[in-house]
């Protein structure tokens, strides 16, 4: 079973994440169960889904016969609608393609911009769905102290420079205090432009976020 609401149909450069080469399964094998949403509707409908394989439709054909959705879950034709010709619209104007190729070159401009810089662990994703890890060393890959919020800081300067990418924390380990509490580690940064972007607003993504990531490196070592 996969989870493909954020990162499939299209987003990471294929329809579905799987069939990428990088992460794809194995001699061109799907999961029995896929959830599929947000680029179905792509904002304009809400719209979400559940891709079962053969195999999985044939133990409901065997079995009761149907599967149990009613009221919120069914008769909602015109969203149905939407989302087919957002999809029409995707495949028509190669936006897969785009989101590959683009995606592929912002990952290697920031790869370029940041090499050098000492706060970045790595540059990593696919297609136009990209992390920058921020870290305290990056030989050791040691995370900044959580009460720091580095993740949400870098979010917040790179808006006040005009771009919006989404900020967290979290991503390396959890750790249960004594009090009950629990104190999350590791610092991120993601971003996840329009299936229209081009290579222009790749370079102003890659050249904002390298001013913000030097300028937080000598504020933080």
């Amino acid at each position: 079973m996969l989870d493909e609401v954020m990162c499939g149909l299209g987003r990471c450069g294929y329809p579905y994440t799987f069939m990428h080469p990088d992460f794809g399964l194995s001699n061109g094998a799907g999961p029995d169960i896929c959830t599929v949403g947000k680029t179905i509707g792509s904002g304009f409908v809400t719209l979400a889904g559940i891709l079962i394989s053969p195999k999985i439709k044939k133990a409901f054909d065997e079995g009761s016969g149907y599967i149990l959705g009613a009221q919120t879950y069914h008769s909602h034709d015109f969203n149905c609608r939407v989302g087919l010709a957002v999809q029409k619209k995707i495949y028509a104007n190669n936006l897969i393609e785009n989101c590959r190729e683009v995606g592929a070159y912002l990952k290697s401009q920031l790869e370029t911009l940041l090499k050098d810089c000492k706060i970045v662990g790595n540059v990593r994703g696919a297609g136009n769905f990209l992390s920058v890890e921020a870290v305290k060393d990056k030989a050791t890959k040691e995370p900044f102290d959580p009460k720091l919020a580095v993740g949400p800081l870098l979010s917040k300067r790179a808006l006040e420079k005009g771009l919006y990418v989404m900020g967290a924390g979290g991503c390396i380990k959890s750790e249960l205090l004594e009090n009950g509490s629990v104190v999350t580690y590791g610092d991120h940064i993601t971003m996840a432009p329009a299936f229209t972007f081009t290579k222009e607003h790749a370079d102003f993504i890659a050249k904002t976020l390298a001013e913000v990531f030097f300028e937080l490196e000598k504020e933080l070592l």
